[in-house]
C-alpha cells in the first residue's frame, strides 16, 4: 500500500518478513541477495543499505597504502555507491578494473592506474580476492 513518495505501509507475514517496495529498492539500487542493515532507535526500526567495504575501511586503507608503497600504483576502491579509498592523482590509459564479489553479488570495484606498460590485471584480481577473503572470514567470526 502506497501512502506518499516516502512512506509505504506493509504487513508483516507469519514469519516476520516484510517486503521492501520495488520503488524503494530501485531508488537505493538494492539488488537481490544484497545485505541491508536493520537497527533500532527507541521505538523505530531503521533499514539502510549495508556496505561491506565501508565497514572495513581501516583494513582497505592499510592494504592499499602498502600496495602503493611497494608497487607505486594509483588505486581506487569503491563500493557500489561511493569511493572507499583513492590515492589517484591522475588517470592514465593503463586502467585495470576488477569487481569485488561476495555471495555472487558485486559489492564494489578495484581500479588500478599505472603509467608503466605492465599488465596489472592479475594484481587487480589478487587484491579483489584478498579483500573478499578478509571480508568473508571477518563476518564468520
Amino acid at each position: 500500500m502506497y501512502v506518499n513518495s516516502n512512506n509505504y505501509i506493509r504487513k508483516i507475514d507469519e514469519l516476520g518478513r516484510i517486503v521492501i517496495p520495488k520503488e524503494v529498492r530501485n531508488k537505493l539500487k538494492i539488488q537481490d541477495n544484497e545485505s541491508i542493515l536493520i537497527s533500532l532507535d527507541n521505538n523505530r526500526i531503521n533499514i539502510s543499505k549495508y556496505s561491506y567495504l565501508n565497514n572495513y575501511n581501516k583494513f582497505i586503507n592499510e592494504l592499499c597504502n602498502q600496495l602503493t608503497e611497494i608497487y607505486k600504483l594509483e588505486i581506487v576502491i569503491t563500493d557500489r555507491e561511493k569511493t572507499i579509498f583513492s590515492n589517484l592523482t591522475k588517470k592514465t590509459n593503463n586502467e585495470y578494473t576488477t569487481d569485488i564479489i561476495i555471495d555472487s553479488t558485486i559489492i564494489g570495484q578495484i581500479i588500478i592506474y599505472d603509467q608503466s606498460n605492465n599488465d596489472l590485471s592479475k594484481l587487480s584480481k589478487l587484491i579483489s580476492r584478498i579483500i573478499t577473503i578478509f571480508l568473508t572470514t571477518s563476518q564468520s567470526n
